[in-house]
C-alpha cells in the first residue's frame, strides 16, 4: 500500500518536481566590463564538499569524493527520498577589494543507476542558503555528465569578500527513486567573473618590487665575505717545521768510512782506501820493553 501510495505521489508530481523552476542552463558568458575596468574570471575545484543538512533529505555517503573529478563519486541511495544538499565550498577564491561581481556559475559533473530526478542547485554565501533555486529539472543521465548552471547572480547582490569568504559555495539537490537507483556526484565546480576598479589595478605592482629588491641585497653580500682565506695560514707552518728535522740525521757522520785501513804491500789496498804502512804498529812495541828492563836492575 505504502509503495503504492509513493509512486501516485511521484506521477502527480507531490515531490520535489513542484520547487524546481524551468530555467535552461546556459554557457559561462564573456566578461564585460565599463572602460577603464579590468576583465577577470576564475574556475575553480572546492577544498570541502559535504553533506547538508540546511537542505533537508538523506546524508549523501562519500561526499569529498566531489572535490576532485575523478570519477570516484559521492552517492546516495535512499529510495523515495530527497537527498539532503551536497554542499562544496573553499575554493580559495582572491577576488581584489571593490571589484564588481559579475556572474557565477557552477559545473556539476552527475550521474545516475536508475532513476533520480534533479530537484535543487542552490547556492550558500558565507555559510547561508540562499533561496533561489536553478535547477533545471528532468532526471539524471546514467553516465557521468557535465552540467553548467549559470545562476547570474542568484538572487542577491555579492561583494569581493563573498566570494572569497570560506563558507560560499553550492548545493544540489536529489530525488532518489526506488530500487537500485543511486544518486551520483563527481564534482561541483564553481566559476566567477568580476570587473576590477580602475583605482585597484596599479596598487598590486608596488607590492611585488619592494620584494624583490630588498631580499636579494642584503643575503647575497654578506655571505660573500669571504672567511675560508685565513686558512692557508694553518698549512704552511707544519709544512716548515717536518722538512727541517730530517736533514739533521746521524746518518751523514758516518766514522766508520774515515777510519784507516792497515794494508800490507803483498796485498795492495782496495780500491777508494789509502794503505798504511805497518813499520809504525812493530817499531813501538819492540823499543820501549829493551830500555826498562835493563835500567832498574843494576843500580841498588
Amino acid at each position: 500500500m505504502r509503495l503504492a501510495l509513493a509512486f501516485l505521489l511521484i506521477a502527480s508530481g507531490a515531490f520535489a518536481q513542484t520547487a524546481t523552476p524551468t530555467q535552461t542552463p546556459t554557457a559561462t558568458p564573456t566578461v564585460v566590463c565599463s572602460p577603464g575596468w579590468t576583465p577577470a574570471e576564475d574556475f575553480r575545484q572546492p577544498a570541502v564538499c559535504e553533506s547538508d543538512s540546511a537542505m533537508s533529505g538523506s546524508p549523501w555517503n562519500a561526499a569529498t569524493n566531489a572535490e576532485v573529478e575523478d570519477n570516484i563519486v559521492a552517492f546516495d541511495s535512499n529510495a523515495f527520498n530527497l537527498t539532503e544538499g551536497l554542499f562544496c565550498h573553499q575554493y580559495g577564491f582572491t577576488v581584489a577589494p571593490g571589484s564588481l561581481i559579475v556572474d557565477i556559475a557552477v559545473m556539476g559533473r552527475r550521474g545516475s543507476t536508475g532513476i533520480v530526478n534533479d530537484s535543487a542547485w542552490r547556492m550558500l554565501k558565507d555559510g547561508l542558503l540562499l533561496p533561489t533555486n536553478n535547477s533545471p529539472g528532468g532526471s539524471y543521465p546514467g553516465p557521468l555528465t557535465n552540467l553548467t548552471i549559470d545562476g547570474g547572480l542568484w538572487g542577491d547582490v555579492w561583494a569581493s569578500t563573498d566570494i572569497n569568504d570560506p563558507g560560499t559555495g553550492p548545493a544540489l539537490q536529489a530525488f532518489v527513486f526506488g530500487g537500485v537507483s543511486q544518486a551520483q556526484v563527481d564534482v561541483e565546480k564553481l566559476f566567477v567573473a568580476w570587473c576590477i576598479p580602475p583605482d585597484n589595478t596599479p596598487t598590486q605592482t608596488p607590492t611585488v618590487t619592494p620584494t624583490n629588491t630588498v631580499t636579494q641585497t642584503p643575503t647575497r653580500t654578506p655571505t660573500v665575505t669571504q672567511t675560508p682565506t685565513a686558512t692557508p695560514t694553518a698549512t704552511n707552518t707544519p709544512t716548515s717545521t717536518k722538512t727541517s728535522t730530517p736533514t739533521a740525521t746521524g746518518t751523514a757522520t758516518a766514522t766508520p768510512s774515515i777510519t784507516p785501513v792497515i794494508c800490507f804491500p803483498p796485498d795492495g789496498c782496495p780500491p777508494g782506501y789509502s794503505c798504511l804502512t805497518p813499520t809504525p804498529p812493530s817499531t813501538a812495541t819492540a823499543t820501549p820493553t829493551a830500555t826498562r828492563t835493563t835500567t832498574p836492575t843494576h843500580t841498588p
